[in-house]
C-alpha cells in the first residue's frame, strides 16, 4: 500500500446524548499519506502529500450545541463553518 487517505470526522453532539440521537457530521478533513516516504535515510518517512478540509452544516439539528462548538478547529474557523461540500 503506497498511499493511504486518514480521515477523523467530527460530528454534532450534545452533552448527554439520548440513545436515538442522530448524529451529523459537521467536520469532513482528510489527509493523503505516502507511506513510502520522499527520500533517503532519515528523510524516509511517510509524508504528507496533500490536505482536504471542509465544514458541512447539519440538516437534522442545524443549530449546534455548546458540545458541538467546543471543537477548536470550528472555532478557529467559525466564519467558514457554513460551507457545502
Amino acid at each position: 500500500m503506497d498511499f493511504l487517505v486518514v480521515i477523523d470526522f467530527e460530528a454534532t453532539c450534545e452533552e448527554r446524548n439520548p440513545v436515538d440521537y442522530q448524529h451529523e457530521i459537521i467536520e469532513f478533513p482528510a489527509v493523503l499519506v505516502d507511506t513510502r516516504g520522499g527520500g533517503e535515510g532519515e528523510d524516509n518517512k511517510p509524508r504528507v502529500v496533500d490536505v482536504f478540509h471542509e465544514f458541512c452544516r447539519p440538516t437534522i439539528n442545524p443549530v449546534l450545541s455548546g458540545k458541538s462548538r467546543v471543537f477548536p478547529s470550528y472555532e478557529a474557523n467559525s466564519n467558514h463553518v457554513w460551507f457545502f461540500i
